[in-house]
């Protein structure tokens, strides 16, 4: 599994950020008509959870293959990939509120071409834009250095007894920050980092970090923020 990805997004004309999708695929291309998306000059990142508790769960994991889209790893990704190895995880991942069921009712063989998709999704983006660096991860950033954090996330460190990866794709701890106004400090060596993982009714700011997961199935509301 890639740990960290980088983009050069200058040669796009538009660049956009887009929350957890959810399964909700008829949504999130509605969402790209509205702002006269187009796949041949245009780029799409996403933050993660691209399935689960939607219907649209294989048109979904068709955006992996697509040129002009983008996407880190979520929990629902890892969801699946550990599902697929034992019965434990999935019967957690298959219980309604997470909304897994769907995976294990298709052919073992199919299951397994998904789980090679989800472990080629990196962790941690980085996308640069002229001289702007922005962050996409999925659902914490536990470290307020950027640089310092990728090194922890190549190295496969440990904060406290959790692993790195497993943080960067389960905590909340950021977002319940920014959620009740805590003080959260700006993550030094990047201009912007964009997180998912945790609904907020609207894009919520603190600092230098955004969180952008809006609901989507849960709402209606596919969050689509123009970076470029």
């Amino acid at each position: 599994m890639s740990q960290i990805k980088y983009i050069n997004a200058d040669k796009y004309s538009k660049v956009f950020i887009t929350g957890d999708i959810h399964g909700s695929y008829a949504l999130f291309m509605q969402s790209l008509n509205k702002v006269n998306f187009d796949p041949e000059k245009d780029l799409v990142v996403c933050t993660g959870d691209l399935v689960d508790r939607g219907k649209e769960n294989l048109e979904s994991i068709t955006l992996i293959d697509e040129p002009w889209f983008e996407s880190v790893i979520g929990n629902h990704e890892e969801f699946c990939i550990a599902g697929f190895m034992d019965d434990y995880s999935a019967s957690v991942h298959s219980a309604t509120n997470n909304g897994g069921a769907w995976f294990y009712t298709l052919p073992l063989e199919q299951q397994e071409s998904i789980i090679d998709k989800f472990k080629k999704l990196p962790y941690i983006i980085e996308m640069s834009i002229g001289t702007t660096k922005i962050g996409i991860i999925h659902a914490d950033v536990p470290i307020d250095d950027w640089e310092e954090l990728k090194d922890v996330v190549e190295q496969g460190y440990y904060i406290g007894s959790s692993k790195i990866t497993d943080i960067l794709t389960w905590s909340r701890a950021t977002a319940k920050k920014i959620i009740n106004r805590l003080y959260t400090p700006s993550i030094a060596n990047i201009d912007h980092v964009y997180l998912g993982h945790t609904v907020v009714h609207t894009p919520l700011t603190s600092g230098n970090i955004h969180l952008i997961d809006t609901g989507a199935v849960f709402t209606g509301n596919v969050t689509l923020l123009r970076v470029k």
